[in-house]
């Protein structure tokens, strides 16, 4: 017989305060939390996640108090460690608290802008990378899936491109395209029907597939269906090229590749296909 799952330990906050005299000019700050109703210090028990959103609870609410004399709030690397449920939730509180102050992040998890995109909420994504003698260029981050298209259209385009990249490289880049706008769908499909956002997440990151894939941006119950009914689906929707058009974008990972006899031509139906896949009106 197998052992059983250990029943969740429920977690309360019980105090928090700052310890040392108040002529100190360091302060330690100390939080207090019960375990199934024994006390214990809450950096012995809470994860590290946990740990970053209950500091984000506690300084938010002071950072947006009327009297507050600042305009802005500047926030280093807040999701590191979150699950993707808390990663959404704060991309809310983010854009309330951005309705009445300017809000800036800095952050190497792509996570918080897509659960900005993916919600709807309104987010500017900045790049900042350090080039040549520490040079450093800042960018207005493109749309993900115009930056893969874009991407693929300029290789299109490259004059006496090798075969090899054409066969495999041009083809990948169309994948990514479509990959992404198949994610966002599932993302804008999720927030309908509430289905958990770690089991979405859980079920992309183990799918390796468009096919399976696209299983999340078209049915409600989060499965992956099975390929043909996930085709059939897709055919309905945006024609019968698409899934053509899919499985000539999954080549360019095998050994053969797959080479497009207009390389441009095959680059704009890939646009046109991600444009309409990651239209709610239309995948929905």
């Amino acid at each position: 017989m197998g052992e059983a799952a250990p029943a969740e330990q429920r977690r309360d906050l019980t105090r928090v305060g700052l310890h040392g005299s108040e002529k100190a000019t360091v302060r330690k700050l100390v939080m207090d939390v019960t375990v199934d109703d024994t006390e214990a210090s809450a950096l012995g028990v809470m994860s590290q996640g946990e740990l970053h959103s209950l500091a984000l609870s506690l300084f938010l609410p002071r950072a947006a108090t009327a009297d507050s004399p600042f305009g802005f709030v500047v926030i280093d690397d807040p999701v590191q460690s979150m699950d993707p449920a808390k990663v959404d939730g704060l991309a809310q509180v983010l854009d309330e608290l951005g309705r009445d102050r300017q809000v800036v992040v800095f952050t190497h998890d792509t996570r918080l802008p897509h659960a900005f995109r993916s919600q709807g909420l309104p987010v500017t994504v900045l790049k900042v990378e350090r080039g040549e003698k520490s040079k450093v260029h800042v960018t207005c981050d493109t749309d993900p899936v115009k930056e893969a298209v874009d991407n693929a259209m300029a290789l299109a385009k490259t004059e006496n491109c090798s075969e090899t990249a054409l066969r495999h490289v041009l083809p990948s880049l169309c994948r990514e395209a479509l990959a992404t706008a198949i994610v966002e769908a599932a993302w804008l499909r999720r927030n309908r029907t509430g289905i958990p956002a770690e089991h979405l997440q859980a079920a992309i990151d183990t799918t390796e597939r468009l096919i399976p894939l696209a299983s999340f941006a078209l049915f409600d119950d989060g499965l992956v269906h099975r390929d043909e009914e996930v085709r059939s689906r897709l055919r309905s929707l945006y024609g019968n090229e698409c899934t053509t058009l899919i499985h000539q974008c999954q080549q360019g990972a095998h050994p053969s590749g797959f080479l497009p006899h207009d390389s441009v031509a095959f680059v704009r139906r890939v646009e046109a296909l991600a444009a309409r896949i990651r239209t709610p009106e239309v995948s929905f």
